[in-house]
């Protein structure tokens, strides 16, 4: 304390072309010091923005098939760290849409004239492809999306469609993965929101 009172005074002592000498020199000091760390700084944020991965999702509109798909949208490669499953509000064991759907059950809706429209239960027959085991593996921007749950009945059987579109209604799948500097992002697709294509 005493030290900074002896400086202070010698600084009050001085003339005002000394003191602005002083203060500009002890700027240039600080800044000197400072300033490559802060460019450092600036320069790695740029980096782990250049190589952000952004997931989504994609539910197929087609009137043959059903697709759920998962691709990686952003810049950098996405590692996936998790995958969680909602099927009316209840967290599932499993991590794949094929194991989600509830293949004995059979679904019902209203319809815009207030009837109920009632489907046969959803065929496992007619699943074409899925994929599981995805924890760990990494997408990048330039990968096919992955196929989460391809499902294509016969032409005679087109009514499936529709029962494989509302039994996805009932779920939301939450993907939780990271870019190579282990920043954590969370992708989420509610297909509840898919509902509207029956009212």
């Amino acid at each position: 304390m005493k030290i900074l009172k002896e400086l202070y005074f010698n600084f009050k002592k001085k003339s005002i072309t000394k003191r602005l000498r002083i203060i500009n020199g002890l700027l240039v000091t600080f800044l000197t010091i400072f300033m490559p760390f802060y460019i450092f700084l600036l320069g790695a944020r740029h980096e782990e923005n250049n190589v952000r991965p952004y997931v989504n999702f994609d539910m197929s509109r087609d009137k043959d098939k059903v697709e759920v798909t998962l691709r990686n949208a952003g810049i950098g490669p996405a590692i996936i760290k998790k995958i969680v499953i909602k099927r009316d509000g209840k967290v599932l064991s499993s991590d794949n849409l094929y194991e989600a759907i509830k293949w004995d059950k059979d679904y019902s809706f209203d319809c815009n004239d207030g009837s109920k429209f009632f489907h046969q239960k959803a065929e496992r027959k007619y699943v074409t492809d899925f994929n599981t085991g995805l924890v760990g593996d990494s997408m990048t921007p330039d990968d096919d999306p992955i196929v989460l749950l391809q499902f294509e009945p016969k032409e005679d059987e087109v009514q499936q469609i529709r029962t494989m579109r509302y039994a996805l209604t009932t779920m939301k799948i939450v993907v939780k993965y990271s870019d190579i500097y282990e920043n954590e992002f969370e992708a989420e697709e509610d297909f509840s929101a898919y509902k509207f294509q029956f009212n």
